[in-house]
Parts: C-alpha cells; sequence; structure tokens
C-alpha cells in the first residue's frame, strides 16, 4: 500500500514529469482555511486549468500485436478507450467483421449488436488475463451476431465492458462546456460531409484526448432504457441481471446525424438485438484498486477534487442572525449549456447563492412568523425548508433579511395587499446595484444547480443521492392526523430536513427536490418562474433543466426559496 497518491504515481507504470509532481504537491499545499475570516478558499484552479491533461493517465494496450490506448478518468475511475473500437481490432479479437464500411480498418467497426459487445469485452478481457465483467447465457445467434441473452453483472471486476451513460458523458464533456465534445464547431470533431464512416483519431480530440465522441458512430452504453418511466437505469452502483432483450441507450451521434443530434448529453435508445450501420462501441474498464490511487484522503481526493475544475475556486460566507447560521457560497461568472434545449449562455456577474433552501428557522427569525404546511412541529424540525409563501413574500424576506445584514435592499414594493400575513399583491422595483438578498434569475439558478457538472440531477445521475422526491420522501404512520388533498396518508410525501442528501459539486444542496424554488423572472404574463423538483414530484420530474410557472399571489406546500446575492453589484 503506498503512503500518498504521489508515491503511487512515482512507483507505477504511468510517468509523470518533475515539474508536474512539484505542481500537484504545490496544489496540495494550497488548500488554505482563513479562520478568521467568514469563508474559505481552495485555490486548485490553477493547477487544473493548465495540468488537467497531463494528470489525467495514459496506457497502451495491446491485442493480438494490435496496439490500443487507455485514459483514466479520476472523478468515475474509470479508464475509457482513446477512440472508438476499431474494425481491426475487433477483427483480432472476434475473429470475423461484421462492418458495411470496411474501406480501411481503422474505421470503427459498426452493424455490431449490444450482445455482441458484451461477447467482445469479454474475450478481449480473457486475452488479458483479466475477470469478465458479465455472463451471457441462453445465447440465441443470427449468424455470427448474438441477438438475444440473459445478461448476469459480476460486481467488482477488472474487465473490459461498455460505459454507462454518466461514464461516457464525463469523457466527453472533458470538464469543458462546447456543445460538442472537444469544441462548439462540429466541422472540427467530426466529418458530416460523406454518408459514411471514418477512420479513428482524424477529427481533433476532446480536451482530455479522446476522439471521436461527437459522430462517426453512436456508441453502446450499458445503461437499460426504462420505458415506464421515461428514463435510463444507470448500472454503474447496481449491477444486476438483465432481462434476454431489452433497449440500451446509445451517446455520441453518427455519419447520419444532424448536427443538434449529436451534442454532448443527447442520447437515443436501441434494440439491444438488432445491427445498425451506424452503431459501434467505445471500451470501458474499472480501476477495481481505486484505493491505492486515492489511498491518503487527506492529500488528495482525486475522486471529488481533481476531476471538479468547477470546484477549484469555492468561497464560503458563514452569516448569523438572531442564532440561526446559514452559508452563502460564491459561483464565479462563466459559460454554461442551459435549458432543455442546451444553448450556450454566459453568466456575466458573479454571485453568491445560499448552500440550502431558506429553513423555518431562519424565516420565522426574519419575518417573525411561519405558515408552512409542513411546520416546525411537524417533525419538532426548525430545520425543514419553508413553504407555503407567496413570490411577494420571498421578495419581503430578501429585503428584510439585507436590512438585517446591514445591505441595501433589492426590492422596492409599494401599494400592497395582504392576506393576513401573505401579501397577495405588490408593486414590485427592481433596484439595480444592490448589493442585498434577491432571488435568482432562472439561469444563475441553473447554473449554480449544474456546478459545471454533467448530471441528470444536481450532483448525481441518482435522484436518490441528492433528492427528497416521491420515491423516497414518504413517512410511516403520522402520529398527526394529517391529510392532502383530503386524503389521509399512511405513506405522505413531505419535505426533510436541509443537508440531508447529497450535495453538488459547489457544495449546494437540495436543487433537485424538496421544494421547488421561486426565481424572480416571469414565466409568462401572469405567472413567475419556479425552478428545481420538490417531494410529491416523480423522478422525470427533478432535471435542473425543466421549469414551470406558477402566480405570484399563490402559496403551495411544495413552493419555497434559495437566496442570491451580487457579488460585485
Amino acid at each position: 500500500m503506498f503512503k500518498n497518491w504521489m508515491e503511487y504515481l512515482e512507483n507505477s507504470e504511468y510517468l509523470l514529469s518533475q515539474e508536474l509532481q512539484d505542481k500537484i504537491e504545490q496544489y496540495l499545499k494550497d488548500q488554505v482555511i482563513f479562520p478568521d475570516r467568514k469563508f474559505y478558499f481552495l485555490n486548485h484552479d490553477e493547477v487544473i486549468a493548465k495540468y488537467q491533461k497531463k494528470i489525467i493517465l495514459t496506457t497502451t494496450k495491446r491485442a493480438n500485436e494490435i496496439d490500443f490506448n487507455m485514459i483514466f478518468c479520476a472523478h468515475t475511475n474509470v479508464w475509457i478507450s482513446e477512440t472508438q473500437v476499431t474494425q481491426k481490432l475487433w477483427t483480432a479479437v472476434m475473429g470475423w467483421n461484421p462492418s458495411h464500411f470496411k474501406s480501411n480498418p481503422l474505421h470503427p467497426v459498426e452493424c455490431v449488436t449490444w450482445y455482441d459487445c458484451l461477447s467482445f469485452c469479454n474475450l478481449l478481457s480473457q486475452s488479458e488475463g483479466l475477470q469478465a465483467c458479465c455472463i451471457l447465457s441462453n445465447i440465441k445467434k443470427d449468424q455470427n451476431h448474438i441477438i438475444a441473452a440473459d445478461v448476469e453483472w459480476i460486481n467488482n471486476t477488472n474487465g473490459y465492458r461498455l460505459p454507462t451513460v454518466s461514464e461516457w458523458k464525463y469523457a466527453a464533456h472533458a470538464l469543458s462546456n462546447t456543445y460538442y465534445s472537444g469544441s462548439n464547431r462540429i466541422d472540427e470533431v467530426i466529418n458530416n460531409t460523406s454518408y459514411s464512416t471514418s477512420p479513428v483519431k482524424n477529427k481533433k480530440p476532446n480536451a482530455w484526448g479522446f476522439y471521436d465522441m461527437t459522430g462517426n458512430v453512436w456508441e453502446w452504453s450499458m445503461d437499460e432504457w426504462d420505458l415506464k418511466n421515461s428514463g435510463y437505469t444507470d448500472q454503474s452502483n447496481q449491477l444486476s441481471k438483465q432481462n434476454s432483450n431489452q433497449s440500451y441507450l446509445v451517446c455520441g451521434g453518427s455519419y447520419l446525424n444532424f448536427a443538434e443530434d449529436c451534442h454532448i448529453d443527447r442520447h437515443y435508445v436501441h434494440q439491444a438485438g438488432k445491427i445498425y450501420h451506424h452503431q459501434g462501441l467505445r471500451l470501458a474498464k474499472s480501476q477495481i484498486n481505486v484505493d491505492t490511487i486515492t489511498d491518503a484522503e487527506n492529500t488528495l481526493d482525486t475522486k471529488n477534487e481533481i476531476s471538479t475544475k468547477q470546484i477549484s475556486m469555492i468561497k464560503r460566507e458563514i452569516q448569523n442572525l438572531k442564532g440561526v447560521e446559514f452559508h452563502m457560497i460564491y459561483c464565479p461568472k462563466g459559460e454554461c449549456l442551459m435549458g432543455k434545449n442546451q444553448l450556450p449562455t454566459e453568466i456575466k456577474q458573479d454571485f453568491w447563492v445560499a448552500e440550502t433552501q431558506v429553513t423555518q428557522a431562519l424565516w420565522t427569525a426574519v419575518m417573525g412568523w411561519n405558515d408552512s404546511y409542513f411546520h416546525t412541529s411537524f417533525k419538532d424540525n426548525p430545520n425543514l425548508p419553508v413553504e407555503n409563501i407567496t413570490w411577494y413574500d420571498c421578495l419581503f424576506f430578501c429585503n428584510q433579511l439585507s436590512k438585517l445584514s446591514a445591505l441595501t435592499s433589492c426590492y422596492l414594493l409599494s401599494n400592497i395587499q395582504k392576506d393576513d400575513e401573505h401579501i397577495t399583491k405588490a408593486d414590485v422595483t427592481y433596484i439595480n446595484q444592490a448589493d442585498g438578498y434577491r432571488l435568482p434569475t432562472s439561469a444563475e439558478w441553473e447554473y449554480a444547480s449544474k456546478a459545471g457538472g454533467h448530471f441528470r440531477y444536481s450532483g448525481s445521475d441518482r435522484a436518490d443521492d441528492v433528492a427528497w422526491f416521491s420515491h423516497n420522501s414518504g413517512i410511516l404512520k403520522l402520529d398527526l392526523n394529517l391529510k392532502y388533498n383530503n386524503v389521509a396518508h399512511e405513506n405522505l410525501c413531505c419535505t426533510h430536513t436541509v443537508k440531508t442528501k447529497k450535495p453538488n459539486q459547489w457544495g449546494i444542496y437540495d436543487m433537485s427536490g424538496n421544494v421547488n424554488e421561486w426565481c424572480f423572472e416571469r414565466f409568462n404574463q401572469n405567472e413567475r418562474v419556479i425552478k428545481g423538483g420538490n417531494c410529491f414530484d416523480l423522478e422525470n420530474n427533478l432535471s435542473y433543466h425543466d421549469y414551470k410557472g406558477f402566480e405570484p399571489e399563490l402559496k403551495k406546500n411544495t413552493l419555497g426559496l434559495r437566496v442570491f446575492r451580487s457579488a460585485n453589484p
């Protein structure tokens, strides 16, 4: 066992220059804490920005005299092949070539079923003395092609396999925000002038050296399409026995597709037992002995730090108001692909975002009242998110919080109308250059939620990791006789304590569930934008891309807020 990550590199087959080793050592020393200041700062940006490509480890493998390269992605602890599997490599392993376009052995192999790919991975693993990742049984063939089989995954093996969708996307993005893998210009990364495949490595690679992750051929993944929930089952953490003839997700686009179909986050579904002229594969292989790479948790966590450029600059501001502590996290300006259409959007100003949704404790400390449906007596917990508040209530709360913090209010409210404590109507003027607390724009909200990552939800591809939603937010028989829509529930969905799920890469919690969050701008003439999911939502309603509208004068028990603040107004 090595003492630290650096010792592992120095004693392995992977060679790093002394200069790079010195830079990584400096990276470790630059984690500075300022106890007398109201924030902390992790200074990783310079090292990662200049050396992230070099830190990615590359190794060359050989199968029957055919060389191919594998690149290590630290965040996912997975090796991914530099290129799509070529016809030359496929033929060397399998002894036959099913491809339609055979003019060049360095073209990617195509016309392979999902089951063919598993068989190829097993044979390649066997040739290197590695353990196969799956067992195929009850095999049904059409000539050389496997068109159906029972597949049983084997946990913790070191053999070759297909990547999961999340592993594939992580490698394709390579910590960049380009529309295609490696560029915003499709002609730089794909040959889209002919209706055929092209030799691999014929176009520009992405930042980590991966070729053709946009175009050439679609690439099979190991993730099964879930028709019932219109989503996919990520197999990266839960390998299990599969049915014999399902549909699986494919990534990357092909020579046949329009440009918009080749976007990094676009994927399609193909039947596992069918062949397509534009369908191939890329290899993946788990790094099982990850403890030797990330052995010293106190020195370098390659999974959570070195691999995430966007976490490289974090300031955390700690505020205390009437005994209630809340944290604000600094978000640097930048560009991000946003919305369902993944359009490039620029955030032009740095801002602060609350680590959590506003709790009932903080709301009560500022406002002096709490009308939440799931109120503190519900579970004797003041750290439930506040809800059941109007959009106007939120603006007033932001103003009051600003005054108590000696900041300038962002809103001028006049002609106020109330229903009990709630503001149901007011004339609102936004004050530019104010430094106080406010509601976010939907772009700021999505930028903070995405946090430089490329997950399906805020912080993970698995909703259960990061969100309270209909699948997990129920509680068993309540002592209180609570009802929802006049129907008594033994398994009633409800809000939960903030910060009890995993945060995203910037340390922000609950942006994919618990309660929806008000934003400032209009959804339409009569409604304001709300973002995020809530504890009653189905899993497919939790994406940070989704948004909807709600009348500003109304309130409901699944709608709360998160405060933002301009950093340099």
